[in-house]
């Protein structure tokens, strides 16, 4: 129903915009598929359960992290090593779909270094 190449392309020119990537993916997909209306459909029908959800948690967590406790802490610090390894992961399986050729891949290992070290920086 969508074609890797156009997947690809709405995926790079999230990228290049500011805010969440799958967010203007869901609003990108939709307005191919069923114009203005199906953009802004796919994209709230995105965007909802995650707003329930954070207002569900916030509203209940929000005094207890005031002062967080060692388990809070240690949760986080759990998640962040999750996220991190979510991204790598699909980076990797992005990049050995992408970079077909010694040329790509020379490119894309270049912008990985100068990511790292410029974000060191």
């Amino acid at each position: 129903w969508l074609s890797s190449t156009v997947f690809t392309e709405f995926l790079a020119l999230g990228q290049c915009v500011p805010g969440p990537t799958s967010t203007q993916m869901a609003f990108a997909i939709g307005t191919v598929k069923k114009g203005v209306r199906g953009g802004l459909l796919s994209g709230s029908m995105f965007l909802h359960p995650g707003f329930i959800m954070m207002s569900i948690i916030g509203g209940a967590s929000g005094g207890a992290l005031g002062e967080p406790s060692a388990v809070v802490k240690g949760l986080v610090a759990g998640f962040t090593a999750v996220a991190i390894a979510l991204v790598a992961g699909a980076a990797v399986g992005l990049g050995k779909k992408i970079c077909t050729d010694k040329i790509t891949t020379v490119i894309c290992t270049l912008s990985i270094v100068v990511t790292v070290y410029k974000s060191q920086a």
